[in-house]
């Protein structure tokens, strides 16, 4: 159930605003936030306990904020959770925050907090006697980091404890689960002195609030100045404690918040700085000064670290970590330079060598015999020939074929479909269209029909290029085979002087 009510957004001036005196403010930033303790209704000596919490957001952007009850004494792995928003700058507070946020009339727990930016968040939990909030006496419960919590094997004091004779004061204790894991807790009783006074091992559920009375915990031992210790025990949960020392009097149930004392190894604090390779310094208190360490290369000096003279070497330099530049005419060019064959120009590499050649065609032509028979009789499929013949530079240049062509008609009927011939560009694997023949010639069943087919076409490249021949038919039945130059189909010919092969010949532009 979602309630928003008695909701105060003040600016940052007034962040930490807390209504009352006597109350400590100290808070920590985090994304991940517990407070230990937080409560409405009855408490002792006919005390009657609210809670007012605010939620401060430093930042210089919004930030969403789900506040979770993790409730006393029970696990809580699915608590109840009410989402609002913190503009930057900003606090939310909600003056009544058990009834506020949760809608109940009587609850005691914990606060978790979660956001998406790091925030403060603050709480006071205070008895009011009277009428008016005037008449309240209160205690300050700071958010607490998630990663404060002790965890198997450490262990927090509390000091400050007082159960006196003269029962002038009272005193409480208590803690939050924050693993979301079942915890065992050994709190032990001290006096100032360090004397163990009792001793108790309390199991705690996953995300439970727990608080007891001293009385609850050490009946009839009288302490002034004492302390609390807590010590995770086993292999699983982690713990945030608190305690607080609350007036036992008739007209004043005036509290004090005890905190855990915070070990900055347990913190996970920075202890020491220690100067790593190629700097010097470090130290563990006072300012800490890390420079750089001067060496092979580098120069320290009064205004910063910079390459020394000569400094660059090629030992410096890892392979291909250098980009050199080239300069065309009055152009300097960096980063990626690359080089484009123009007509009849070839460019090739090897390695950090670049090689620039001219191929001076002229009109030359360069012809191949077919030599390995082209056999296609797969519906729709190119079958490209064994036989290539490489265009040697970038330029503009005629292709062309002229073959002995088999058809042979494998079905029940006679055939008059499309056989296509044409040349193929490995290099750009595309065919090359304008060189395209088809043929629509009338097969009988069983015979085979040959005829000479050629093709030609322009194309321009801009790179050496490999071309082929490339064949195909457009039904199964029909058997595709473009001979090889040696085959002799004079018989079957009208022009017997027929071969297979095919060409390229270099054009200048105006060709």
């Amino acid at each position: 159930m979602k309630r928003y009510g008695s909701i105060v957004l003040a600016g940052a001036v007034s962040a930490l605003m807390v209504i009352g005196t006597s109350t400590a403010i100290a808070s920590f930033q985090g994304d991940d936030l517990y407070v230990p303790a937080v409560g409405r209704g009855s408490g002792a000596s006919g005390s009657y306990w609210y809670t007012t919490a605010w939620f401060h957001n430093p930042g210089a952007h919004e930030t969403m904020v789900t506040v979770s009850l993790l409730l006393r004494n029970q696990p809580n792995p699915t608590p109840d959770t009410q989402v609002f928003t913190v503009p930057a700058h900003s606090s939310v507070t909600f003056e009544d925050a058990i009834l506020d946020l949760f809608g109940l009339d009587a609850a005691s727990g914990a606060f978790r907090v979660q956001s998406t930016e790091s925030i403060a968040v603050g709480a006071r939990i205070f008895n009011q006697p009277g009428d008016t909030i005037s008449e309240s006496q209160g205690q300050f419960m700071a958010g607490v980091p998630a990663s404060f919590a002790i965890v198997p094997g450490q262990i927090i004091e509390v000091p400050g404890i007082i159960e006196p004779a003269d029962e002038t004061f009272r005193s409480n204790f208590g803690f939050v689960e924050t693993s979301g894991s079942s915890a065992k807790i050994a709190v032990t009783l001290l006096d100032g002195a360090g004397t163990e006074l009792a001793s108790k091992n309390y199991t705690l559920g996953p995300h439970s609030a727990f608080q007891r009375s001293l009385a609850s915990f050490a009946p009839d031992i009288l302490v002034a100045g004492g302390i609390l210790r807590f010590e995770v025990l086993g292999t699983s949960g982690a713990v945030i404690a608190y305690a607080s020392a609350v007036a036992n009097g008739v007209q004043s149930q005036d509290p004090t918040t005890l905190d855990m004392t915070l070990n900055p190894k347990i913190l996970g604090s920075i202890t020491a700085i220690e100067a790593g390779p190629g700097l010097i310094g470090g130290g563990s208190e006072g300012v800490v000064t890390l420079e750089v360490l001067p060496g092979e290369g580098i120069e320290v000096g009064t205004f910063g670290v910079s390459i020394a003279d000569e400094g660059i070497t090629a030992d410096n330099i890892a392979p291909g970590e250098m980009v050199l530049g080239a300069k065309v005419g009055a152009d300097v060019l960096t980063d990626v330079v690359i080089f484009e064959a123009g007509a009849n120009v070839n460019v090739s590499s090897d390695g950090n060598t670049v090689e620039i050649s001219a191929f001076g065609c002229f009109g030359e032509r360069l012809e191949t015999p077919i030599t390995q028979a082209l056999v296609t009789n797969s519906a729709g499929t190119w079958i490209a020939g064994s036989d290539h013949l490489n265009i040697p530079a970038a330029g503009r240049w005629r292709l062309g074929y002229r073959v002995l062509v088999e058809v042979h008609n494998n079905g029940i009927a006679t055939l008059s479909d499309p056989v296509n011939i044409a040349l193929y560009d490995v290099t750009n694997q595309e065919l090359v269209r304008t060189s395209l023949s088809v043929l629509g010639l009338q097969v009988d069943l069983g015979t085979r029909v040959s005829v000479t087919v050629s093709g030609e076409a322009v194309v321009e490249v801009d790179r050496p290029t490999t071309i082929v021949l490339a064949a195909r038919t457009s039904r199964n039945e029909t058997v595709v085979t473009v001979h090889p130059h040696d085959v002799d189909l004079s018989a079957n010919l009208p022009n017997p002087d027929a071969t297979s092969f095919f060409y390229i010949e270099c054009l200048h532009r105006d060709d």
